[in-house]
């Protein structure tokens, strides 16, 4: 998309481009630091969370917000507005408190065909009938938040944003469209089963709108599901086409001005 794409992590990725240039090694802030020197933006996407799949924790963001600032780097930070109120209001200001650029996402809970932990806790959450939650619910597919992620690469913008789909999903119509979906029991829950969002600067100030319906990221993610049973990794990574009709393209990008993204 016009980018020169370099990453950062602890250890390979299976699904990983092969064409994406990886360091792997800690999150020191000599590494970071280095990379950081010879980017446009990062993106921060290790989980601060400890416990899940990929997690440099809370630690690991410290170092990165202090290597971006020290390099004047753009920075952007999804954020899960479902989890801990404490621990994501904490990775959020943090963040937001940089002396440098930032953006901080708050996302809708994650559906879709992604074999990620938080993709398998957002259905672990819809099929969950003990936290008496029916009602409505936003969610963000993860092919929005790619789109949005690239989008956001050619902005300048700052602060937060709120990133959920327009419509919403009740958790019953949610729980009939992933049917017979195999949980495994114990599997933990988000803790805020009803965030809520604001989108019109989403809308009006990032001229951005998410592509799919919650019900048909629901779908889809029922889709990856169809004969595995749910654990602690995740929806099971599948490759399965994407819908082409309502859903609107990735934006158009310009050519590779700049410096690096990371």
């Amino acid at each position: 998309a016009g980018h020169q794409v370099v990453g950062i992590g602890q250890r390979p990725h299976a699904g990983l481009d092969p064409g994406v240039e990886v360091a792997y090694g800690p999150l020191s802030a000599e590494a970071l630091g280095a990379l950081t020197d010879a980017a446009d933006t990062v993106i921060h996407l290790s989980p601060v969370e400890h416990g899940v799949a990929e997690s440099a924790g809370i630690m690991g963001l410290v170092h990165m917000a202090n290597a971006a600032a020290r390099s004047g780097t753009r920075l952007l930070l999804p954020v899960h507005s479902a989890g801990d109120r404490e621990l994501y209001a904490q990775a959020a200001e943090l963040v937001s408190s940089s002396w440098g650029p930032t953006v901080v996402v708050r996302m809708a809970p994650l559906i879709g065909r992604l074999g990620d932990w938080a993709v398998g806790r957002t259905v672990a959450t819809l099929m969950n009938t003990e936290h008496g939650t029916s009602g409505p619910i936003r969610l963000l597919h993860v092919d929005d938040l790619c789109r949005f992620l690239a989008h956001a690469v050619f902005s300048d913008r700052t602060g937060t944003v709120d990133l959920a789909s327009t419509d919403t999903v009740t958790y019953v119509s949610a729980r009939r469209r992933l049917g017979e979906t195999r949980v495994r029991r114990g599997l933990p829950i988000w803790p805020v089963t009803d965030p809520e969002f604001r989108l019109v600067p989403l809308h009006r100030d990032w001229g951005f709108e998410c592509g799919w319906a919650p019900l048909d990221a629901v779908a889809d993610a029922a889709l990856a599901l169809a004969g595995h049973r749910l654990d602690d990794a995740g929806v099971p990574a599948v490759t399965v086409a994407a819908p082409t009709v309502g859903v609107p393209a990735a934006p158009e990008v310009g050519g590779a001005d700049g410096r690096d993204a990371l």
